[in-house]
């Protein structure tokens, strides 16, 4: 596995995912050399329990830039039909994903605005692809539609829900030396159930009204009452 690491990067992690717990790892730096995984420099990690899949893991601080590769290989107790593995790299530092959203709290179908930005030592880095996905609770992820405007993401959504929605922001985008960066944001809102509150609203004013009416009514009543009372006897 070839990872290109650019300047600015803070800090380098790597996590191997083994179910059978069988495989080698050799990890090269940028000058070519092999380094030797120990648990003090480099917080070297192995994890025994067979209830989760990751095996082992380790970081760097201040990674050297440049292409570090990581070599996975099998061993004797490695099955003889061979095992599925994953290897994750996160990057701490150099280019980082900017997502934000114009409102928090929003009504249903009122319009929130989002936009993200990829950012490398404090300037744009033009986004070449994009994806946008608006979650809720027992529904499939929906794709946002967007637009790319000076390399910048912009999107407008809308949801019919309340709730609390989550919204997945993935960017990628393409450095000097045409090395392919990616990155990915978690945002969420949570949107108010505006309809309810207008219907109590609205049944509040019309219980309001009949009472007025009601209360007219009897006062008519009691004065009409109080009239014919008052009337000469020989009518």
């Amino acid at each position: 596995m070839l990872i290109n690491i650019k300047q600015n990067v803070s800090i380098a992690s790597f996590v191997l995912y083994d179910p059978t717990r069988s495989l080698a790892v050799t990890g090269r730096g940028a000058s070519g050399n092999v380094i030797q995984l120990d648990s003090v420099t480099h917080g070297l990690r192995i994890i025994d329990d067979p209830s989760t899949l990751v095996y082992l893991g380790y970081g760097f601080e201040n990674p050297r830039p440049g292409p570090w590769r990581v070599t996975i290989r099998p061993t004797i107790k490695t099955p003889a039909a061979g095992t599925d593995f994953a290897i994750m790299a996160q990057l701490r530092g150099g280019t980082t994903l900017t997502a934000t959203t114009g409102i928090l709290l929003p009504k249903i179908e009122e319009p929130v605005e989002l936009t993200a930005r990829l950012e490398l030592s404090g300037e744009t880095l033009p986004a070449r692809h994009a994806q946008i996905l608006a979650r809720v609770r027992n529904h499939v992820p929906e794709s946002i539609p967007f637009t790319i405007i000076n390399g910048e993401v912009r999107a407008v959504m809308k949801f019919k829900e309340a709730g609390l929605h989550g919204i997945d922001v993935m960017l990628e985008g393409l450095v000097a030396d045409s090395v392919s960066i990616n990155r990915v944001s978690f945002l969420s809102v949570e949107v108010q159930p505006a309809k309810i509150i207008n219907y109590y609203l609205i049944f509040g004013s019309s219980i309001l009204l009949l009472i007025l009416f009601f209360s007219r009514g009897c006062l008519l009543n009691a004065k009409f009452y109080n009239t014919f009372q008052n009337l000469p006897s020989s009518f």
